[in-house]
C-alpha cells in the first residue's frame, strides 16, 4: 500500500507522557548545542550509551528509543496494521523537544522510516506549529494538538517545519514512531539494523 500522509486525530492517549517534554527541557536546557541521547538494551537493563549534538535539528533535545515509549510503539503499530491491512516491522522511535528558533529542514528519511508517525505529545506554546508535506499535488500542512499524529511515508515524502517562534522557556514535544512494510523493499531495516 502506498501512503503519502494522513492526519490521525486523537490517535492515542498521551496524558501519561505530557510531563516528559518539560522534564527534558528543564534537565537539558543548559546544553547550548542541544543533546542527543541514545538508549540501548543491554543485559535486560536500559541505559544511556551515547551523547552527541543533534545533527538534524541543532540545539534540540533528541532521545532515541527511550524505554518509556516501547509499549506505545507497539500499540500504534497494531493500530496501523489493522487500519491499513498491512504487516509492519518496528524499526525505532525517538522524541524531540523543539525550542525557540529551531526548525526541521525539508528532507526525506532513511529506509527505516517508511511508515512514520509524528505524534504530538505536549507543548507549552499557545499557537499551532504546522508540519509541511510536499506531495505530487502540492504542499499540505497539518496542525495538531497533543494526542494527534500524522502518518506519512518518510522515505518518499519531503517534510519540514518552519522555525518555531515562541518564548525562551517554551517548547514543542514530538514522538516519532517508525516502521517498515514487512513485505516491502525496506524490510531489512526491521529493528533499525
Amino acid at each position: 500500500m502506498e501512503i503519502e500522509s494522513a492526519f490521525l486525530h486523537d490517535l492515542v492517549d498521551v496524558s501519561p507522557f505530557v510531563h516528559m517534554g518539560k522534564e527534558h527541557y528543564d534537565q537539558y536546557k543548559i546544553a547550548p548545542d542541544g543533546i542527543e541521547i541514545k538508549w540501548k538494551k543491554s543485559r535486560g537493563k536500559w541505559g544511556v550509551s551515547d551523547s552527541t549534538i543533534p545533527k538534524q535539528v541543532p540545539g534540540s533535545i533528541s532521545i532515541y528509543n527511550h524505554p518509556i515509549y516501547e509499549i506505545l510503539h507497539r500499540i500504534v503499530r497494531k493500530h496501523l496494521e489493522k487500519e491499513y491491512k498491512v504487516r509492519l516491522y518496528p524499526t525505532y522511535y525517538f522524541e524531540r523537544v523543539y525550542t525557540n528558533g529551531q526548525q526541521l529542514s525539508p528532507h526525506v528519511d532513511r529506509g527505516a522510516c517508511e511508515w512514520s508517525v509524528s505524534l504530538h505529545l505536549s507543548s507549552s506554546i499557545d499557537k499551532p506549529w504546522p508540519i509541511y508535506f510536499e506531495h505530487k499535488n502540492g504542499i499540505e500542512k497539518y496542525n495538531s494538538v497533543p494526542g494527534d499524529a500524522v502518518l506519512y511515508n518518510g522515505t518518499e515524502v519531503r517534510h519540514w517545519r518552519e522555525p518555531l517562534n515562541c518564548g525562551p522557556d517554551q517548547y514543542y514535544h514530538q514522538l516519532f514512531l517508525h516502521y517498515v512494510n514487512a513485505d516491502g523493499k525496506y524490510c531489512q531495516h526491521a529493528f533499525d539494523r
